[in-house]
């Protein structure tokens, strides 16, 4: 995909973006969905997307063409204070810490699965050891299930971090947008509606599967948000 740099702020909302990252240094980048030299899905083409990848001095703030292309103005800006608050409230490294953090007991835990498979069932499988190449596909499906059992703890974490991100972007936003709680809910019902999210999902399906909270939440809570 290409990638056109742009000149952080734009001119229609410069002085609202100067004054979001005043004290930041942050480099702005707009992906291009659109590659004349490569296949793009069409439902890649139909969503919007934007995110905050990136550590260090890599860190960028990435706002792809179709979300600019269909949020304007205030609606914009409270999205890029959503991205903002993922590197104030140092998200990025957090994840890490959190991922590493996990992957301790995890791996104890993939481990000893191993182990009482192999002393139970080692001869029908015909696995001779922990050092037995033939133990590998045995591994892997354990891991497989280890990460399937361990997703809605990692998708919580995420939920939380979105959820955070979102009441940043409300304060950051406060007299610099007249209505932030009205245009953060307008920008996620208009993103909600472009990437087809559920109205309604059970909440089994957003504990287990949902690494961000339901649209009819995120618009639900900027309405009702009270500064303090």
């Amino acid at each position: 995909m290409r990638e056109q740099a742009l000149k952080v702020p734009w001119r229609d909302i410069a002085t609202a973006v100067d004054r979001l990252i005043e004290h930041e240094c942050f480099a702005l980048w707009v992906r291009t969905i659109a590659d004349a030299e490569r296949a793009v899905p069409e439902w890649l083409l139909a969503s919007i997307d934007h995110r905050y990848p990136g550590f260090g001095s890599s860190r960028r703030l990435v706002l792809y063409d179709t979300i600019i292309a269909q949020e304007h103005g205030d609606l914009l800006l409270n999205t890029i204070g959503h991205e903002l608050g993922h590197n104030v409230l140092g998200h990025i490294p957090r994840g890490l810490l959190f991922a590493a953090l996990s992957a301790l007991p995890g791996a104890w835990i993939l481990a000893w699965g191993f182990r009482r498979v192999l002393t139970v069932h080692g001869a029908v499988l015909q696995i001779g050891g922990v050092a037995d190449p033939a133990g590998l596909p045995l591994l892997l499906l354990l891991l497989s299930l280890l990460s399937f059992f361990s997703e809605p703890i990692a998708n919580a974490y995420s939920r939380m971090q979105e959820h955070d991100a979102d009441r940043f972007s409300l304060d950051v936003t406060r007299g610099i947008i007249a209505d932030p709680g009205q245009a953060a809910a307008q920008a996620f019902q208009l993103e909600g509606q472009a990437n087809l999210d559920v109205p309604d999902p059970d909440k089994f399906i957003v504990f287990w599967l949902y690494s961000h909270p339901p649209t009819a939440d995120r618009v639900k809570f900027s309405l009702e948000y009270k500064w303090r």
